[in-house]
């Protein structure tokens, strides 16, 4: 047992041995580092000494940049102040040394034009408003003064051009007077920038409106004696619309050009032509009274040669002439109107059609009353008379429907009657032959009219003709009757001969009756 004991401590100190070995063996190795981390050390403050150094330095060059830079920015700012001086000074000088003949330019309206627009060029260009040297304020003055003297002496001058033509009558474009004014708008354009530019234009515009108004009037006045004179009234509406048209355009392009440049001119020339409308109107109801039928075939004709093809979608409705947003039409609409004088022409169309279609139905209702009024016979009369003339399908199918309506309405009393009748449709019928401006029903409709007349007229001819043996006299004021209407007088005595056992008889009758 003890022995057990002693080789335990025995092996224990053995390990002890072994442990402390080891140890001694890592310290030798640690010292080695220990003096490797010294070394490092060493070098790590020899780095920080050097980067304080460092840092000390670029301190001080920072702060002599910005000492340079501050420096640099007084500099230039004193450059700059210096080069704005010298061009104020520069301003100045020019201003002060302007020669006397651009003053003495604007002295005459006898000058030559290009003078003149030199002149008011270099004055109207002058600003000497932060200026308060006297001598400054002084030329300033001086300079206002003859602006202000020419300009004055320029309205007076322009209001001299306008009251010197003197209206010939006719609706013409003033190509004269564009020639006359148009050498001025180099000045007209100063005269905007620099007055108050609304007594030139006000003076332009109210002459162009007073002279178009009286030329308008002339030209319906002419219209009038076409009517008298049985000439083409058509074609004199035609001229008249036609010759607006050239008026508009030429008006818009003058003054877009002259007037109002760079600007859009259709405030101006609405106003011009502001009470263009309402004078047409006006003639146009005179001319109706005159001969209404004529002259509603000459509107429906100027209506669809000249309104704006796509107005239902340009326009915002048939009453109000204002135009749609634009972003909402497509190009071939936007091009009508891409000009101010098509859209017061497309305006104006509309307005006529729109008056057009109140004559319209103010002449077919006064029809209607009319043919009440005289009675049947004369009433057909008028109406046949309007059916020969009228254009209008509207017009024709209405009369043509009261015609049939009061015919089938007609009750017979006696035969002649029913001849009266006869002829009376045959002479409606015929009155419509020639007329194109009839729809389809309504010429399906008179057929079937006629067809019913012709068969009440064969049916009661054989009872009255036949009904005794004087039948020959009875043929014979039929005959008389009938007169010189040769279809009805066939008709007749087609039946005459259908019905009768001596054809000879008959036809000796028809040979020996005279009408």
């Amino acid at each position: 047992m003890q022995n057990t004991n002693e080789e335990d401590i025995m092996l224990e100190d053995n390990n002890l041995l072994e442990n402390l070995d080891k140890f001694i063996e890592e310290t030798s190795n640690l010292k080695s580092h220990i003096n490797s981390l010294n070394l490092i050390q060493e070098h790590c403050n020899s780095l920080a000494s050097s980067l304080n150094l460092h840092i000390v330095k670029m301190s001080a060059l920072s702060q002599e940049m910005e000492n340079v830079q501050e420096k640099n920015k007084n500099l230039d700012l004193e450059i700059r102040n210096t080069t704005l001086l010298y061009d104020e000074l520069k301003k100045l000088l020019i201003v002060l040394e302007i020669k006397d003949e651009h003053f003495e330019a604007l002295h005459s309206l006898n000058t030559p034009i290009s003078k003149i627009e030199r002149a008011l060029d270099i004055l109207t260009s002058v600003s000497l408003e932060n200026y308060t040297l006297d001598l400054a304020l002084e030329k300033k003055e001086l300079i206002q003064t003859q602006l202000k003297s020419f300009f004055k002496k320029f309205s007076t001058f322009f209001a001299t051009i306008l009251a010197s033509p003197t209206p010939t009558g006719e609706l013409i474009i003033h190509t004269d007077l564009y020639k006359t004014i148009t050498p001025y708008k180099e000045i007209l354009k100063y005269f905007k920038k620099y007055e108050n530019y609304t007594l030139i234009s006000s003076v332009y515009t109210t002459f162009s409106k007073d002279t178009y108004n009286h030329e308008l009037s002339y030209q319906l006045k002419i219209i009038t004696k076409v009517i008298n004179h049985d000439m083409d009234i058509k074609e004199a509406f035609d001229i008249l619309f036609q010759s607006i048209f050239l008026v508009y355009r030429a008006e818009n392009f003058f003054v877009k050009r002259v007037i109002l440049p760079e600007e859009d001119c259709l405030e101006m020339l609405e106003f011009i032509f502001r009470d263009f409308n309402n004078a047409l109107v006006n003639g146009i109801k005179k001319i109706y009274k005159n001969a209404p039928v004529t002259c509603l075939n000459a509107l429906k004709s100027v209506i669809e040669k000249y309104r704006p093809k796509n107005s239902e979608k340009i326009f915002k409705n048939k009453n109000n002439f204002e135009i749609q947003d634009k972003e909402s039409l497509n190009k071939s609409e936007k091009e009508e109107i891409n000009e101010s004088y098509k859209i017061i022409f497309g305006k104006l169309i509309l307005e006529v059609e729109s008056f057009y279609e109140e004559l319209k139905q103010d002449f077919i209702q006064k029809e209607r009353s009319q043919y009440e009024y005289e009675g049947r016979k004369k009433g057909l009369i008028r109406t046949i008379n309007i059916l020969k003339k009228s254009e209008i399908e509207e017009i024709n199918s209405s009369l043509l429907s009261n015609v049939i309506e009061s015919l089938s309405n007609y009750p017979p009393k006696k035969y002649s009657d029913i001849v009266n009748k006869r002829i009376l449709c045959y002479q409606i019928l015929n009155s419509t032959e020639s007329n194109s401006f009839l729809i389809d029903s309504d010429k399906i409709r008179l057929n079937e009219f006629e067809d019913k007349v012709k068969d009440e007229f064969e049916k009661e001819t054989i009872g009255y003709v036949f009904k005794d043996e004087e039948y020959e006299k009875r043929i014979k004021n039929i005959i008389k009757e009938i007169g010189e209407l040769k279809i009805v007088k066939n008709e007749f005595k087609k039946i005459c001969f259908e019905n009768s056992d001596n054809k000879n008889e008959i036809e000796n009758i028809f040979k020996t009756t005279e009408y």
